[in-house]
């Protein structure tokens, strides 16, 4: 990541509450927000805007398009790919299989703490390679 420019995180999650308070969580980390509603807008987004770490979470009603969204995300070029850190409470260790295998590089349960979140962060986004980070810096 450079240093010179903000990390962005995006984030996607049903629950405008959560939404809400990340917010405020990632300001005062430091760290640039898009949060949106569904993966499907997340993944046009991250089709077209270099962010930094996606945080996916998995909804018991949505497992299906958050798996496709995963899969589309993966198959973006090198430059347009970021580290996803999923999300959920309540799916099962099958669905966790899944959303790693298709691409997750982390998974965190909820309930968390919100440095929890910000720890997964930054540690997906520290293991990723640096040329794939610069290749994204030249690809806005």
């Amino acid at each position: 990541m450079d240093e010179a420019r903000t990390p962005t995180v995006l984030l996607i999650d049903d629950d405008p509450d959560i939404l809400k308070l990340m917010v405020y969580v990632f300001e005062d980390a430091g760290l640039g927000l898009v949060s949106l509603r569904d993966p499907e807008a997340g993944f046009q987004h991250l089709a077209r805007h270099p962010v930094d770490c996606v945080v996916l979470d998995i909804g018991v009603r949505r497992v299906p398009e958050c798996l496709a969204f995963l899969s589309a995300a993966a198959a973006l070029p090198p430059w347009r790919q970021a580290p996803v850190v999923a999300t959920s409470a309540l799916v099962t260790a099958d669905v966790r299989e899944q959303v790693l295998r298709r691409g997750a590089r982390r998974f965190l349960a909820k309930p968390f703490f919100p440095g929890q979140l910000l720890d997964e962060i930054r540690d997906a986004v520290a293991d990723e390679p640096a040329s794939l980070r610069a290749a994204n810096d030249r690809h806005p």
